[in-house]
């Protein structure tokens, strides 16, 4: 504790600090109710220390050593790009004599709308700059703190209006924008996902004014389900928003009404996959942003044939009555890829196997087929209860059944279900 007199200056008492305690104000500096006296000309009675025991609040605040600490700090202006360079910065240079400085070295005349950014935050003038911890790459933004106005797209699924427009500040941050988002589409803060020209905006330590937005950089809002994939049909690639929820009904009703599909001689194909169940989801195909989608050219598809009775001509009349009788199943090959097969009801299970094996390359006696989580072994496929539209799922067996293996091609003595073909 010291008696001291009013009238006496900060410079005085740090004087004295430096004599009798050997206080190193280099690395240091003077703190009143959490302010840093700059001016060291100021008198404690100017500071507002009148008495005795206000002098308590007068504290010494260690500041990280000179060696830590940029020589010079470097400001970018945002508006044209250039870069300036303050040298011989002190450890009390505030944020508002480096913004002077560098106005002046930039020659700006528009001082009173240009604030210093720094992580996305605007600096306060009176921060001394080494409370940022600046480390020597770090750069500050000069920003134009103007109004900007831009269109923001909703592709979330909820009631607000699919677009809107939005009006905020350049140096606003991130948060701030989520923040007037929720206001405009009711889209929870913590559910946001932000996309400039399908790329996704980082949350971290940027501005709008970092965002550049415009006529061509338009902002799209979604939730985080949603996804950007590409598109590929014969007129031409399209970028979508799509949510993992997404129906494949609805995905093919886009590009049906947008790109002019007819899905009558196309399919959709993911990844080798065709997306045949408009009732099934994106998610459950595994559709992402990693492959495209594509709209591509049905295959003529030949039914698969009993190996037992050999292609059949049958009278025109009675061609029609068949294939409305054709089943179209699909089989998940070990992969756990879908391939569409199309099959008569009276068709054996050991007949289907021989055509899995004739496509998947899976041999007759070491598969399982599995629907819905029972094995079909026997009979025809109408007796198993396969209806147009099942799921079939092949597994592999550890150890192949000689019942069920086709005849080596030299021939095998060991007696073979599979019929002769005529």
């Amino acid at each position: 504790m010291r008696f001291l007199k009013p009238t006496i200056t900060i410079k005085r008492l740090m004087s004295m600090l430096m004599i009798t305690d050997r206080v190193d104000f280099g690395q240091g500096g003077l703190v009143i109710d959490d302010d840093e006296v700059l001016d060291k000309d100021l008198t404690l009675m100017q500071c507002g220390i009148e008495d005795m025991a206000v002098l308590k609040v007068l504290k010494i605040e260690k500041r990280p050593s000179q060696g830590h600490f940029p020589k010079q700090v470097t400001v970018l202006d945002s508006a044209n790009g250039r870069k300036v360079s303050i040298p011989n910065t002190s450890l009390f240079t505030t944020v508002a004599a480096i913004r002077n400085k560098s106005l002046s070295m930039l020659n700006s005349t528009n001082s009173l709308t240009l604030q210093i950014v720094y992580k996305g935050r605007v600096l306060d003038g009176k921060t001394p700059i080494t409370d940022l911890a600046l480390e020597p790459d770090d750069v500050l933004q000069l920003v134009y703190d103007g109004p900007i106005t831009f269109e923001v797209k909703n592709i979330a699924d909820n009631p607000s209006p699919y677009t809107a427009i939005a009006s905020l500040r350049r140096t606003d941050s991130i948060d701030v924008l989520k923040d007037h988002l929720y206001e405009l589409f009711k889209i929870p803060v913590s559910d946001q996902k932000l996309w400039i020209n399908a790329r996704p905006v980082p949350d971290d330590h940027l501005i709008l004014d970092n965002l550049n937005l415009s006529e061509q950089k338009k902002l799209v809002v979604g939730s985080k389900t949603h996804s950007p994939i590409l598109c590929k049909t014969s007129n031409g690639d399209m970028p979508l928003f799509v949510s993992f929820n997404d129906k494949v009904g609805s995905l093919r009703s886009v590009l049906r009404h947008h790109k002019r599909v007819d899905f009558s001689t196309h399919d959709l194909v993911y990844n080798g996959v065709v997306l045949s169940d408009d009732s099934r989801t994106l998610g459950s195909y595994g559709v992402d942003a990693k492959h495209p989608v594509c709209a591509e050219k049905k295959q003529a598809s030949e039914p698969v044939q009993s190996p037992a009775q050999g292609p059949v001509q049958e009278p025109v009349e009675q061609q029609t009555a068949q294939e409305e009788a054709s089943l179209t199943i699909s089989i998940r090959n070990l992969m756990g890829e879908y391939r569409e097969y199309k099959v008569k009801p009276s068709m054996g299970v050991n007949d289907l196997k021989i055509a899995i094996e004739a496509r998947e390359n899976v041999a007759v006696g070491f598969q399982r087929l599995m629907r819905q989580n029972v094995e079909i072994k026997e009979g025809t496929l109408k007796d198993c209860g396969i209806v147009d539209g099942d799921k079939v799922v092949v597994v592999r067996r550890l150890k192949a059944r000689e019942s069920e293996s086709r005849p080596s091609p030299e021939g095998s003595s060991s007696p073979s279900k599979r019929p002769r073909i005529e």
